[in-house]
């Protein structure tokens, strides 16, 4: 199965340049292509990630292409954004400006149809490595903050919240209350019942804890078989009720 073509945005101002543009990304297969003719509405639409390519023009009204380019590199967006530039030939001048403005490539004006589908197939090169890194970065991420036998989160992410949580709460003066909870004689379990056994009753003890919590709070291993609780907007009356409640719900499970 062919991969779609990339939505592409062109900020070009003149409309013989827009229009010879829009008529070659229609012929190499493009359909999501959209047009202006300003920088700023070119930097407004790129804000919300919609379009991987842009291809801009020097020359723009609110804010010229190198600008643009400057701004698109100054901002965290959810992906990468490939950008050519339009030049007026191969001048070496214009094709170093646009480089250290931020672009990654430069197109030769007038537009060569093949040569703008050979620049397209190394943007979407560059975008899909991109994404490839930016999910594999989250997958990471993503593990790195869980306990691998429980699969709730780790000690190192509970230290990490928490300390968020508590600059948060002193900011806005919300209560903040932090459950630990420890399973009574679980040495006893591990050796008349073996490692599993004890593996089991951690994964069980964690499945209840989550499902007691809100969806806000947050669970944790701390270690061995201590457990972690940060409850939100929770003060020291209602923690004491929920690890209580807690504590029958585990005694009885």
């Amino acid at each position: 199965m062919m991969e779609q073509p990339v939505p592409i945005l062109i900020a070009v101002d003149a409309p013989a340049d827009r229009a010879g543009l829009e008529k070659a990304l229609a012929g190499a297969g493009y359909r999501k292509v959209v047009a202006v003719a300003n920088g700023l509405k070119a930097a407004a639409a790129v804000t919300g990630g919609d379009f991987p390519v842009v291809i801009a023009a020097p020359r723009l009204a609110g804010m010229d292409g190198y600008d643009l380019c400057r701004s698109i590199r100054a901002r965290s967006l959810p992906g990468y954004v490939y950008v050519l530039m339009l030049t007026g030939g191969n001048r070496k001048a214009e094709i170093l400006r646009a480089l250290e403005a931020g672009a990654d490539a430069s197109l030769a004006k007038p537009v060569e149809p093949a040569e703008l589908a050979a620049r397209l197939r190394a943007a979407r090169r560059v975008i899909d490595l991109e994404r490839s890194l930016r999910l594999t970065n989250e997958e990471v991420r993503a593990l790195s903050i869980r306990d691998a036998l429980t699969g709730i989160f780790n000690r190192e992410y509970l230290t990490e919240r928490l300390q968020q949580e508590l600059k948060r709460s002193q900011r806005y003066g919300h209560p903040l209350s932090l459950i630990m909870c420890d399973i009574d004689h679980f040495k006893d379990v591990n050796d008349r019942f073996g490692h599993q056994a004890g593996d089991e009753v951690l994964r069980r003890v964690a499945e209840i804890l989550k499902a007691e919590v809100r969806a806000e709070d947050l669970v944790a291993r701390y270690g061995g078989e201590e457990f972690g609780i940060i409850a939100l907007a929770v003060d020291a009356d209602r923690a004491r009720d929920l690890a209580d409640r807690l504590r029958q719900r585990i005694a009885s499970s």
